[in-house]
């Protein structure tokens, strides 16, 4: 599924897909799931599915600040965890909201 160019400079947002992967083979997960991820300026935005977005600086990502555009819509998620193979990155819900964090 191809991005959506927002009218900002560098600006874009992507609903994700599932790949299949699952993080808990019960189905029990205490985090939320990714629901977008949106780049602008030098900050990335991850919407969650408990209605908070959580921006973060690219400087907590080097692969990604140093991605360029296409390298970094060229995701893959199973909701808790974003893939982005070719930058060989991985992003948890944990990294974005901290280690303490949980759903409930």
């Amino acid at each position: 599924m191809s991005g959506t160019k927002l009218a900002s400079e560098g600006s874009s947002i992507r609903p994700i897909m599932k790949t299949g992967l699952t993080f808990n083979p019960q189905g029990i997960n205490p985090y939320p799931e990714f629901i977008s991820v949106r780049f602008r300026g030098r900050q990335i935005f991850f919407k969650l599915d408990d209605g908070r977005t959580i921006t973060v600086p690219f400087e907590s990502f080097p692969k990604l600040a140093n991605a360029t555009i296409q390298e970094r819509e060229n995701y893959h998620t199973n909701g808790v965890h974003i893939f982005w193979y070719d930058l060989d990155e991985i992003i948890g819900v944990k990294n974005v909201l901290g280690p303490g964090a949980t759903k409930y």
